[in-house]
Formats: C-alpha cells, structure tokens, sequence
C-alpha cells in the first residue's frame, strides 16, 4: 500500500493556484491502482474560484520503467453553474542510473493534446535538477528538487505564452 500527499503552489501577481493531492494506492506483482481526491484553488485579481475532483489511476513497473495511466474528473465552476471536465493522461518513464526520462500525454475535452517531455538528474542522493518542455501552452521548465528521506520538495521556473514566467512548488510526502 502507498499514500502520497501533495502540495503545489503556481503563479504569479495577478495569478495563483494551488492544489491538494491525497492519492491512495495497492500495489500487487508490479501493478498500482487506487483512487485520489484533488482541490484545486484559483485566485485571480477577478476573484477566487475552488475545483475538485476524483482520479484513478494505474502504474505497471518493470525494471527501469514505468508506465503511468489516470483519469481525472474535475468539477470546475462557471459562472451559476458546475462543468465536469474529464482529463485522461498517460506517461511512459524511464530510469537509467541517476536519470529519470518523462513523457506525457494529456488529453482535455476543450483543449489540444499535451505533449511533454522532462528529465531529472539526480546531483546525489538530496538533490537533483528538473527540465522539461511541454506543447500546450508552449512552455519550458528549470527547476531544482530535494529530497529528505520520503518527501520531496521541488522550485520550478516556467515560461508560460500568457502568464510569462511563473513559478512552481512542489511539497510531496510518499509512506509505502
């Protein structure tokens, strides 16, 4: 069995999202699956708006890789009345030595498919340094991750087409 609680923190002046992750997992010969809950908080200079949501999600590890599916349903306010929007993501990951290799694939009704390739190499055994690009919106991330013992704390900088660059923390604590 695995928990995995999860904090991050993106944004800017005029913008700021967090979001809360608690995910829950069983694992059996190589395989993951269980449920999540996700709340995701808005502030904008326009107000502040609170989404929330279910996920499942399933992991198969075998040897240096892994691949990751999930299904995520959210319940986003509009205006007088809530829209469910569904997202589906898949990712491939690989892990060669002190390097681990992301790619994703994320997919929104309203919105073009994501494709995202990361990397992060490990410096030692606390620290590591986090790269990556994703198709939509364009955007590259640099950033820096520590890890304590079985939580995790990452800063990212993104470049973002509307937002400019924004700024990502990551706070993600992990019992096995």
């Amino acid at each position: 069995m695995h928990f995995a609680i999860g904090i991050r923190t993106t944004g800017i002046t005029d913008y700021r999202e967090t979001e809360i992750l608690y995910q829950f997992m069983i694992q059996h010969k190589g395989f993951q699956v269980g449920p999540g809950i996700k709340i995701e908080l808005l502030s904008t200079k326009f107000g502040t708006y609170m989404d929330y949501g279910v996920d499942i999600g399933l992991i198969y590890s075998k040897d240096n890789m892994k691949f990751k599916s999930a299904i995520h349903n959210l319940k986003e306010p509009k205006f007088e009345k809530t829209e469910v929007s569904t997202r589906i993501a898949a990712q491939i990951e690989y892990c060669y030595s002190s390097v681990k290799l992301n790619l994703l694939l994320l997919k929104e009704k309203k919105f073009p498919t994501v494709v995202g390739i990361n990397a992060k190499f490990n410096l030692n055994t606390f620290f590591g340094i986090l790269a990556g690009v994703e198709s939509y919106p364009p955007s590259a991330v640099l950033g820096i991750t520590m890890n304590l013992h079985k939580m995790e704390i990452s800063y990212r900088v993104r470049t973002h087409n509307a937002l400019g660059i924004t700024q990502i923390i990551d706070l993600k604590l992990l019992t096995l």
